[in-house]
């Protein structure tokens, strides 16, 4: 075994494995590169899809078999992108079976992450029996996700919010939600909009959220329609943090919660790849036809495909998986406001995409980036981080807690 990888894996107790079954929605949302199901068939022959992503599946399930077998660490297998429930229901089955050992032995999990419009009784049936968790992707109140996230013909809120009554039925999910804060969350004022967003989080009895900042670039088209300005997301951030800091209702926010067992234990946080020393190492993103990414936001690129890998060993060992691991170093010795940071060792630069989003940011505004590679520059959202880190430090420690930075 390499006593560098089993270090990394026992740091951070897990490997994320992404699934994505199809590069198709029937959703058309305001900030995603999906296209719509029907456009992807066009440029796809059905039968070559059907083969091809079979045949990724099954070695997908090998090379997980076998890493499962040989490393005690634990495995969050996610369904994903863009709307896993588009593909072949058969693919729930067959994982569900290859699976269930480790997930009876607590090596595995099975999740998907969905936007619910789908979801029948018949689906949620067939989702418990094979041992599949469900996370929702639902952007707040109706007004603002039906923004974000139209339905040609639909109300694309009403039908996600009857696919999380469904998964809550038979408790499968729906209790946990992704949120993409976009500019249509800031209205008529940030402050304003943040306090809608957190009361509709508690009315409808959500456990957790994570909010995702919309992570574009100013060379896309529209973005400034798209994506808030730092101040406007200081200002969002910030209050709902202020709301759910002040409330009782037991649900937990991320980035909030992530910062505040940070800053508690003086480490990154495992299970958040936003802030870990590792970033990207330990995600993995395998797509219908066999490409291997870290991530869903694609940041690193890997030089082989499914077809040429055993075990998942094959991709850790990578030589673009031990680039991403140098990212941190990188930023510490390199990027003085990193290299200064008294919250660097629980941050470490944040992000690699976002990171990316700030070079082609650069970019746009007519300044010549002085490093060539866009992985290797710090979060764009430092300055949210940095005011969120202030805060919650500064309530911890009213709280009389003893910090670890």
């Amino acid at each position: 075994m390499d006593t560098e990888l089993e270090r990394i894996l026992e740091h951070t107790k897990y490997v994320s494995v992404l699934f994505a079954p199809n590069l198709g929605c029937n959703l058309q949302c305001v900030y995603c590169a999906a296209k719509p199901i029907a456009e992807m068939f066009q440029e796809t022959d059905v039968k070559r899809y059907r083969e091809v992503l079979w045949d990724t599946a099954e070695r997908t399930a090998s090379a997980i078999e076998r890493f499962l077998d040989e490393y005690n660490t634990h495995i969050d297998f996610e369904m994903h992108g863009y709307e896993p429930l588009l593909a072949d229901p058969e693919l729930f089955k067959f994982f569900g079976e290859k699976f269930r050992r480790y997930a009876k032995e607590g090596k595995l999990e099975l999740n998907m992450q969905t936007n619910a419009t789908l979801v029948t009784e018949d689906i949620a049936k067939m989702l418990r029996k094979y041992g599949w968790k469900a996370g929702v992707s639902v952007d707040g109140p109706r007004e603002v996700h039906n923004r974000n996230r139209p339905m040609p013909g639909e109300d694309s809120y009403q039908r996600t919010m009857n696919g999380v009554k469904i998964l809550r039925k038979y408790k499968i999910g729906g209790e946990g939600i992704i949120s993409v804060i976009t500019k249509n969350h800031m209205h008529p004022t940030p402050k304003d909009g943040a306090q809608r967003y957190y009361r509709w989080l508690v009315d409808n009895e959500f456990k957790s959220a994570n909010l995702h900042f919309v992570e574009y670039t100013k060379m896309f088209d529209n973005w400034e329609k798209i994506e808030p300005s730092i101040s406007e997301y200081i200002e969002f951030f910030v209050e709902v943090y202020r709301q759910w800091a002040k409330d009782s209702s037991g649900v937990e926010i991320i980035p909030f919660t992530t910062i505040i067992n940070s800053l508690i234990t003086g480490e990154p946080q495992p299970s958040q790849c936003l802030m870990m020393d590792t970033h990207c190492f330990n995600i993995i993103e395998i797509t219908w036809d066999g490409q291997i990414l870290n991530c869903d936001r694609n940041s690193y690129t890997h030089n082989i495909k499914i077809t040429e890998v055993n075990t998942l060993e094959d991709i850790l060992k990578s030589k673009t998986s031990k680039e991403t691991l140098e990212r941190s170093k990188y930023l510490q010795n390199n990027d003085p406001a990193c290299g200064a940071c008294k919250y660097w060792k629980i941050c470490h630069g944040g992000c690699t995409y976002s990171g990316m989003m700030r070079y082609f940011d650069l970019i746009a505004e007519g300044e010549k980036p002085k490093i060539k590679d866009p992985r290797l520059y710090r979060t764009k959202y430092c300055p949210i981080y940095r005011i969120l880190f202030r805060i919650i430090e500064k309530d911890l420690r009213d709280l009389g807690y003893d910090l670890a930075i």
